[in-house]
């Protein structure tokens, strides 16, 4: 497992920095199985930047659900990252629909679908950033009680990052600030972005 890490971390490291400086914090032995999980996140966040269709896409999303199914079953694809998910599943139990809620929001991403509403965003970064915050949480030895707090925090990481593909447009971001502020604290809180 170890001669993995290095090309995870690094990987890691270049493409998600936030995500690689926070696991550095984690102790030693987790710290290796978050940075397969975010590079696993990586990879199927830029399935939608390496196709044309949406088709190409679901392809891809489902030849790493089934990757995910035999490392998970400890049969393992000869591919790095394959072989680091299984290490990922004999260490630790880590729930199939977290996984599942993941792919299934990636497929929004090869589309070219806008979000309706808000809702809808803060549903894909919940089914997204949330999910991968919740398997992170259970690396690290939590469990679901955690869970409803990942909502709220992937959602501010989402608008501040842009993680979430909606528009980058300075009153966009402050209507979603605005809009998350009122329910977090039940009353309309003015958000200035800046300019």
């Amino acid at each position: 497992s170890l001669p993995r890490q290095p090309r995870h971390r690094d990987s890691v490291r270049r493409v998600d920095p936030d995500r690689y400086f926070s696991a550095l914090f984690a102790p030693a032995t987790s710290r290796r199985l978050l940075l397969t999980l975010y590079a696993f996140n990586h990879e199927i966040a830029r399935v939608a930047e390496t196709v044309r269709q949406p088709m190409m896409g679901e392809i891809r999303l489902e030849w790493w659900r089934e990757t995910l199914e035999t490392a998970r079953n400890g049969r393992p694809r000869d591919h790095p990252l394959a072989r680091a998910l299984a290490d990922l599943f004999v260490a630790r139990a880590l729930p199939t629909d977290l996984f599942d809620a993941i792919l299934n929001a990636r497929a929004f991403d090869s589309t070219p679908d806008l979000f309706a509403d808000w809702s809808q965003v803060e549903d894909y970064c919940n089914a997204t950033s949330g999910n991968l915050m919740r398997l992170a949480a259970r690396i690290l030895g939590g469990d679901d009680t955690q869970d409803v707090l990942a909502r709220g925090a992937v959602v501010v990481r989402a608008i501040a990052g842009g993680e979430c593909h909606f528009g980058r447009d300075q009153q966009t971001i402050a209507l979603a600030l605005d809009r998350f502020a009122e329910d977090l604290f039940g009353q309309a809180v003015r958000v200035d972005v800046g300019g």
